[in-house]
């Protein structure tokens, strides 16, 4: 027969209820003319909190309050009964007053919010060994109930869960999750901050991974669902402050990735400073890689008066492009320029397929008549000035209004601010001119000159007028009439 049997017994609630100021009192006795105390704050050293909790009871035998010293073993399990032991101790002297104990039980990190039962056997002295006092389930604090698994923590006027840590290299919350494809903390609001993190010093928000690349893990992920979403934004509202910083210290290592598979992977946009700024000490400050046919590693767009791609560098190269096969820079503009040099250009080699002639901005004193694929002269009334042709053989002969048949200027040449004109014209190149075959039909390789029509040329039937008047050599031919003729112009 069972001599022992508990009259009581109290499992105090887990030491990180307590030192949020939870006090449990299990007992009916009252002080008479007591005041109660108000709980005021005091100042605690600030040290980590252990698994140990404190375990109370009352032992009878025989029917009454044991005093002594007894022996007690405690398990832990995981079931009422059965089930599989979560740990286990014992404790050899145990002081009872009137049946009454107190010990510390600790069977390491094993609350997890799972239901956990204790057994508990007792050996006083007399006794063959130890008596079976059954299980009994462990109960949380009422409060203890919000840290539960699936727990949701709510505050309506402050923050519902506060972790502050002031070890270096330490976290005041940690998130964990062992299984895939899962988060080890996840933030959302409806129109608030889904996560939030500030720092006075260092980092606001801070995230890692060990996973390898082709893997799709990141440190940190941003993804935005709805049109005109944003995954991750970076703002930084004082000088020389930073919304989104990137490093990286190995080889190989990216600090700002952006990928994607149908629109843009990095897009930056600022009203009046910088859209995308990069910086490098050794390497690139922005690199960008594409495998799309027509598509840009770099693309910039300006739709006002600024630059789509800047850049600037003291002694070395402001922009730098490589490509193996195909091509390293490319520009293109509608209505502007593609491409725009402020300096020396050199290259070694230069190849030129927008237009086939070498032309050079001349003032016209005559701009009207002036139409593409007409013969120009220089006009002796306005230095530096020309003029539509209007003589046969005319001596001075500079050239052909650049434009005519579809042919552009291949090659401009201009001073700014000096010798200033609008008017495009070739004076080496190919060329179309119009040209006058009245007087002879022309051929290819026949010599042209300046015709008695205005602004045409004609083919060379008088060589002893023609020295000094040659405009240049037919590529095309014309049998009568007038009509353009392709000319490699080659002044003589």
């Amino acid at each position: 027969m069972n001599r022992y049997f508990r009259l009581f017994a109290v499992l105090a609630a887990f030491v990180s209820l307590m030192a949020a100021g939870i006090v449990l009192a299990n007992s009916s006795a009252q002080i008479e003319d007591e005041p109660i105390a108000a709980v005021q704050s005091v100042a605690i050293d600030q040290q980590p909190v252990d698994t140990n909790f404190s375990y109370q009871g009352r032992l009878k035998r025989q029917g009454a309050p044991y005093t002594g010293s007894c022996a007690f073993q405690f398990e832990l399990w995981d079931a009422a009964a059965g089930g599989t032991q979560k740990g286990s101790m014992t404790l050899n002297a145990v002081a009872l007053t009137e049946g009454l104990f107190s010990v510390e039980l600790d069977f390491g990190d094993q609350f997890w919010g799972d239901a956990l039962w204790l057994a508990t056997a007792v050996q006083c002295p007399g006794d063959n060994g130890y008596t079976d006092l059954g299980r009994e389930p462990l109960t949380a604090v009422p409060y203890a109930l919000g840290l539960r698994p699936g727990t949701t923590v709510q505050n309506q006027n402050g923050n519902a869960l506060t972790g502050i840590s002031q070890a270096e290299s330490k976290a005041g919350l940690v998130g964990l999750n062992l299984g895939q494809a899962g988060y080890g903390v996840y933030g959302s609001a409806v129109d608030g901050s889904g996560i939030f993190g500030n720092s006075i010093n260092w980092i606001g928000v801070y995230g890692e991974t060990d996973a390898v690349g082709g893997t799709g893990a990141s440190g940190v992920w941003g993804r935005a669902n709805n049109s005109g979403g944003i995954g991750v934004v970076g703002y930084a509202p004082q000088p020389d402050s930073i919304g989104v910083k990137g490093a990286a210290n190995a080889s190989g290592g990216v600090g700002v990735w952006g990928e994607s598979t149908a629109n843009t992977g990095v897009y930056g946009v600022s009203g009046s400073g910088v859209g995308i700024w990069g910086t490098s000490t050794n390497a690139s400050g922005v690199y960008g890689v594409s495998g799309g046919q027509y598509s840009g590693g770099v693309y910039g767009l300006n739709t006002t008066n600024g630059y789509g791609v800047y850049g600037t560098s003291a002694d070395g190269i402001g922009v730098v492009g490589k490509s193996e096969n195909g091509t390293a820079v490319f520009g293109r503009s509608t209505n502007g320029l593609a491409g725009d040099f402020k300096g020396t250009v050199r290259t070694e080699i230069l190849q030129i397929t927008g237009g086939s002639d070498l032309a050079e901005r001349f003032a016209i004193s005559d701009a009207e008549q002036a139409k593409p694929g007409t013969v120009m002269v220089i006009d002796p009334d306005n230095p530096g000035h020309l003029m539509p042709s209007s003589g046969a053989y005319d001596r001075k002969v500079a050239g052909v209004v650049s434009g005519a048949g579809d042919v552009q200027p291949g090659l401009t040449l201009h001073q700014e601010g000096v010798l200033e004109g609008d008017t495009v014209m070739a004076i080496a190149g190919r060329v179309y001119v119009w040209a006058d075959a009245s007087n002879a039909a022309i051929q290819p390789g026949d010599l042209l000159t300046t015709s008695a029509t205005p602004g045409h040329a004609m083919k060379v039937t008088d060589h002893n007028r023609a020295q000094g008047a040659i405009l240049g050599k037919a590529m095309t031919s014309l049998e009568d009439g007038q009509g353009l003729v392709l000319v490699l112009v080659s002044l003589q």
